[in-house]
């Protein structure tokens, strides 16, 4: 089971917004001025974003960052995660690059995050020529293939935890017994990332990506795993608990067509961090649906803690569509 890659990568850069600014732009990281925030543009994105002929892109995002000094008072930075290749790609950079100056005429950077296993497809660069006219184009790079996870977990960053994480994902393929693997890897990264003083916003972020970025084959081992976070943290609900629910929503709404309601509601409620786009996407106006889903947690398991959670219901009310349904 697996979420989408964009809005894995999306949430998990606006949740270590800090330290992924540190890590990636480690000389600059003093100019900013973070008492100001991070702004994420999303909106401001799509009016600029270029077409593309591939549906398999897998995240971008805009950052608006203020700095502490200088005529800038604030630049934009364009960041992309790539996992596949492109022949365009570094032409789609340069073309969100001048189409943001134009737009802002302010300051501008870029940055690629290359999760794909290609070396051969990593471009750091455009360039342009024609008739005696030249430009080039050359935006920040980080590939994930040549990264050591032992380094990564060594600089104390976060987001160098997460990818981490993602790192250690490459070198589990899927074959029978990988599950196995998958366990033991999450498990020690898991209990290293709870030694490390991390606030519980940032626990939660890369609990959540270690959790999505390699799935179980088998459902059951999702189970273990979450008893085996709870043993070690001493807590009742486990927080990648939505996951199990979430692919379940998205099972029962395509059969009954409404996969598209579905998708609308659980991105408005998993930035939220939490689904409140039940009435919106979930429901859609029928109460039944909402009972098939408490009661497929029910039957995998699920307590009714985490089941009132997910559905945004009082457990009373979750306990009492259960004993009337089952």
């Amino acid at each position: 089971m697996k979420v989408r890659q964009d809005k894995l990568w999306k949430s998990l850069i606006e949740e270590l917004g800090e330290d992924f600014l540190e890590f990636h732009f480690p000389d600059h990281f003093h100019e900013l001025d973070l008492t100001k925030g991070i702004e994420f543009l999303e909106t401001e994105l799509r009016t600029i974003k270029p077409d593309s002929h591939s549906s398999d892109r897998i995240a971008d995002k805009l950052i608006k960052v203020y700095t502490t000094s200088g005529e800038t008072k604030w630049f934009l930075i364009h960041v992309e995660i790539q996992g596949y290749d492109d022949p365009d790609f570094a032409k789609r950079m340069f073309q969100y690059f001048y189409r943001m100056l134009d737009q802002y005429d302010n300051g501008v950077t870029a940055l690629v995050i290359y999760t794909n296993r290609n070396k051969a497809f990593q471009p750091s660069f455009y360039e342009y020529s024609m008739i005696g006219a030249k430009l080039r184009f050359e935006f920040n790079t980080f590939h994930l293939i040549d990264a050591n996870p032992d380094s990564l977990r060594a600089s104390g960053n976060a987001f160098a935890f997460a990818l981490e994480i993602a790192r250690r994902a490459m070198d589990i393929h899927p074959r029978d017994g990988s599950d196995q693997q998958v366990m033991t890897s999450k498990i020690e990264m898991l209990r290293h990332y709870l030694n490390q003083g991390l606030t519980i916003q940032k626990l939660r972020a890369l609990y959540n990506f270690l959790n999505f970025i390699s799935a179980f084959s088998d459902i059951d081992n999702l189970r273990i795993f979450e008893e085996t976070f709870r043993r070690i943290t001493n807590t009742q609900l486990p927080m990648g608990i939505e996951e199990t629910i979430i692919e379940e929503l998205k099972r029962h709404f395509k059969e009954e067509g409404l996969e598209q309601g579905l998708e609308q509601g659980l991105e408005q409620g998993l930035e939220q961090g939490r689904i409140q786009g039940r009435e919106e996407g979930l429901l859609l106006g029928k109460e039944e649906s909402l009972t098939s889903v408490i009661l497929r947690a029910h039957h995998q398991g699920m307590d009714i803690a985490a089941i009132a959670l997910i559905v945004d219901l009082q457990e009373e009310q979750v306990e009492e569509i259960i004993r009337k349904h089952d």
